[in-house]
């Protein structure tokens, strides 16, 4: 045990003589002594910002897709708005946080038919509107996943429609009832 004791001592007196000042050498010891008992207290904060900014950019891209009102939501002969896509800008205009007011429009095949579906979005939007001020309508790239309720209606009329009706089935036995 004397061995490691006076080895230690010397090593510390060997570090001590070969550094350029002894005050220097005492305070970084003493910085790097703290720093690593309070290791992961200076790192947690950078880390959590980093962990969290993608989420940040996920509520982004899902307002965008839930307030973006693509080619189902508008009549076939033109641009103007089926009910359903009334009902939308309505309920983004009225139950959407303030923050996130923003209606999208998918482009259309050509940019006439674009144009023309903007339009139509903001003079329902206009007609809709209670505090004077214009809904702000943008044109988006992102395509919307979904269908038109019309598709997934007759969908489920059939899955209701193909499901035999109930029956009782034949009594067995003797008939005691019991």
């Amino acid at each position: 045990m004397r061995f490691y004791g006076r080895t230690l001592m010397l090593a510390l007196c060997c570090a001590c003589l070969s550094s350029s000042t002894q005050a220097g050498w005492w305070s970084n010891f003493h910085r790097d002594y703290r720093r690593n008992n309070e290791w992961p207290a200076h790192f947690v904060s950078a880390d959590r910002i980093a962990a969290n900014a993608p989420f940040g950019v996920m509520i982004q891209n899902g307002w965008r897709a839930q307030n973006t009102l693509s080619a189902h939501h508008f009549k076939d002969d033109g641009g103007d708005l089926t009910e359903a896509g009334a009902l939308k800008v309505r309920w983004i205009l009225t139950d959407a946080p303030e923050q996130h007011r923003v209606i999208f429009v998918e482009r259309g095949a050509s940019l006439e038919e674009t144009s023309t579906r903007i339009n139509s979005v903001r003079n329902v939007a206009v007609e809709m509107t209670v505090d004077g001020e214009p809904a702000t309508v943008m044109e988006t790239t992102t395509p919307v996943r979904g269908w038109p309720a019309d598709y997934i209606d007759a969908i489920d009329r059939k899955a209701k429609d193909s499901i035999p009706p109930p029956r009782l089935r034949a009594p067995t036995g003797d008939g005691s009832g019991s």
